[in-house]
């Protein structure tokens, strides 16, 4: 078992205490917001429904901060706990987003996405040869 699998219990300890996501703020007002609302005011992309992939996306907030502004969005994490909460949230606010488990350093697909997002994923990769497959696979994707 790779050792960012420990995240599992994480995500089961914030779902017993009633919490919505990671950084244990409101789900609106997540900690890569502000990042991603500049991000998005400089970008341009080819398509009026833009696709987004969100590594790590734990409950969801950024894939859904993202849904909301028209991309097509999908979000993994290696949590099982995480995607089944972030699809819980995409629901009950009528968002259409796709979540699933995976690991990031094994990515798979030949799906091309017009923006991947690292939701606090790569420093938890600390191995090279590990964060060397996470990243050739985001290039595959892009």
């Amino acid at each position: 078992m790779p050792y960012y699998e420990g995240h599992e219990h994480a995500y089961k300890k914030l779902e017993a205490e009633g919490a919505s996501c990671w950084d244990r703020t409101a789900y609106e007002q997540f900690c890569l917001r502000p990042f991603l609302e500049a991000a998005l005011a400089r970008l341009m992309f080819g398509s009026a429904k833009p696709s987004a992939l969100e590594l790590g996306c734990g409950t969801g907030p950024a894939a859904c901060f993202l849904a909301e502004r028209g991309f097509e969005v999908e979000g993994v994490d290696i949590s099982e706990t995480a995607v089944r909460l972030a699809a819980a949230q995409a629901l009950s606010r009528g968002l259409s987003a796709r979540f699933s488990k995976a690991d990031v350093c094994h990515l798979e697909g030949a799906a091309a996405y017009d923006l991947i997002l690292d939701g606090h994923c790569l420093h938890c990769i600390v191995h090279d040869a590990e964060r060397r497959t996470m990243l050739q696979g985001v290039h595959r994707l892009l």
